[in-house]
């Protein structure tokens, strides 16, 4: 470590191993590093010998100490080895390269470390010890053996965290407001997770953001951070839920409530702090006039002024049976999958948002780590530690979050109960109104009032015409105009009252002839047969 980082000594009881590095010369250990160069049968623990890397050297230091720059602090919490063609496990940082000269630090296999804020972990490394190949089998009680590398093996032992319980000495500078100008009295506070704060500027933070999404955008980035299988089909699980449910809530929504300006009215009114006005239902409407009409319609017959208020009643009790069914489907059904979408899900969403910055400010900090060299590297490893621990806090925080309102969208099927019952009450009661009002005795359809009947002379058979000459023939003794027939189609059905009518149907294509001396009825032929049919039931063509 550089000398212009301070150290700030471990608190009281906080015995944590807080970061590991590896050296080539155990001479240029970091001011505040311990090296751990002997094993623990005292034997040289340089993991070059008998490698490939010659005179080179490989030493293994750690500290518990603090950089003060971070403002925080980070504990150690678990090691692995790997071999250098694996990929890092989600959480791991790797320990590729030596801290002093940046050299590659194994030729196959990598030392890979997890760190976490102090104040979130629950147990971290407390020991560090060395095996030599020797002695790799003499595991002490409660220590970790890694996988030997070049004939040596890395042990740790895992313990509780310790807590102070005063209040720590170095307190982060509070966020100061705006002046009355706009002006920014001091530099915001960036709390990235409990006990990790950074006094940058929000816009070196929003330049680092947008430097990296714009590097991505591009397609230039050397590398981009992904997400394991199981976060991915949460999410896709949680995505297609959201969907269903606010499909479901629409159709809902338009089921109890068809006219859109209405639905409008009422999302208003649910914004705002005021209470919407009663609005009476179709059905009550329609009972209130029919109610008011009974007088009018009833005075000369009594009995129909009494079913128009009969009837008036039952809508009315309709009406207010589906005031009810649709207070209920609002509160016991609608109510819940609203809360579900607005608090629930949308948390989650805006949790997603969250760690979609904590990973690109982690793929910046490790673009920053493989550019840098010399003395700027030690700076970039630890801030690229901090974005690791940042982004892992958030994925799990996220994962849980998607598990929990996953699980909590099944017990919705009580909802869609209520729903459910609210619909059989309703139309229970409607059935029940119905089945009180009296319609037993309907009166048939009224026809419209015939014209005057005519009969024709006794003695002559119905639709028989008989030609008289060429230009004339006669039916049912009357003497009609051949060249006076036009097609005409039916409008109405009509039923021959006697001998001397026919039957025809609506939307009937006949032949038509004007009777003389007769201007409501007209003679037809229909299927071969004649007879006459009123004027009124047909159009000419």
């Amino acid at each position: 470590m550089s000398g212009e980082w301070a150290i700030i000594e471990p608190m009281e009881g906080e015995e944590a191993i807080t970061d590991i590095c590896l050296l080539a010369k155990k001479e240029k250990v970091p001011s505040g590093y311990a090296v751990i160069d002997l094993t623990v049968d005292g034997k040289k623990a340089d993991f070059a010998e008998g490698s490939m890397f010659g005179s080179t050297k490989r030493y293994l230091a750690y500290t518990r100490k603090v950089p003060s720059a971070l403002r925080g602090r980070l504990s150690l919490v678990d090691l692995k080895v790997i071999l250098s063609s694996d990929r890092s496990p989600l959480g791991y940082l790797p320990l590729a390269h030596t801290h002093d000269d940046n050299t590659k630090a194994f030729s196959h296999k990598v030392l890979v470390m997890k760190v976490a804020p102090h104040e979130q972990a629950t147990r971290a490394v407390r020991e560090l010890q060395i095996l030599s190949a020797s002695r790799k089998e003499d595991v002490q009680l409660g220590f970790t053996r890694l996988p030997d590398i070049n004939g040596f093996s890395i042990c740790f032992k895992v313990g509780e965290v310790g807590r102070r319980n005063s209040a720590p000495t170095t307190k982060p500078a509070p966020v100061e407001a705006a002046n009355k100008e706009g002006t920014t009295l001091a530099r915001k506070v960036r709390s990235a997770t409990d006990g990790l704060q950074f006094k940058l500027s929000a816009m070196v933070e929003k330049k680092q953001y947008l430097i990296q999404y714009t590097i991505e955008k591009m397609g230039k980035a050397e590398s981009v951070t992904t997400f394991d299988t199981e976060y991915e089909t949460l999410s896709q699980q949680l995505e297609a839920i959201r969907t269903s449910t606010e499909k479901i809530a629409a159709h809902v929504q338009y089921l109890i409530q068809p006219h859109p300006g209405v639905r409008l009215e009422e999302n208003i009114y649910s914004r705002i702090d005021k209470q919407k006005p009663h609005r009476s239902e179709t059905e009550e409407l329609l009972g209130a006039e029919l109610g008011k009409s009974s007088s009018a319609f009833g005075t000369d017959v009594p009995e129909y002024g009494a079913y128009l208020r009969q009837c008036g009643a039952a809508e009315v009790k309709m009406g207010q049976a589906l005031l009810l069914y649709h207070s209920r489907v609002q509160k016991e059904f609608l109510t819940p999958l609203r809360a579900f979408l607005e608090v629930d899900v949308k948390n989650v969403m805006r949790e997603k948002k969250t760690l979609s910055v904590k990973r690109l400010d982690l793929d910046a900090a490790k673009s920053r780590t493989r550019k840098l060299t010399g003395d700027k590297l030690m700076q970039a490893e630890i801030e690229l530690r901090v974005a690791q621990a940042e982004f892992d806090v958030q994925l799990s925080k996220i994962r849980d979050g998607t598990k929990k309102v996953i699980s909590t969208h099944v017990h919705y099927m009580g909802y869609l109960k209520s729903f459910m019952s609210a619909q059989k009450e309703y139309h229970r009661e409607c059935f029940s109104q119905l089945e009180s009002i009296d319609t037993d005795d309907i009166l048939p359809p009224v026809r419209p009032p015939r014209p005057p009947q005519f009969r024709g002379a006794e003695g002559e058979e119905q639709g028989e015409a008989t030609e008289n000459n060429s230009s004339t023939f006669v039916v049912n003794g009357i003497e009609l105009d051949r060249e006076e027939t036009r097609q005409a189609k039916v409008l109405y059905d009509y039923d021959p009252v006697d001998e001397n009518e026919i039957a025809v149907y609506c939307d009937e294509l006949i032949k038509v002839t004007p009777v003389p001396g007769d201007d409501d009825y007209i003679m037809a032929e229909s299927k071969g047969k004649f007879g006459k049919i009123p004027l009124a039931y047909v159009e000419l063509m």
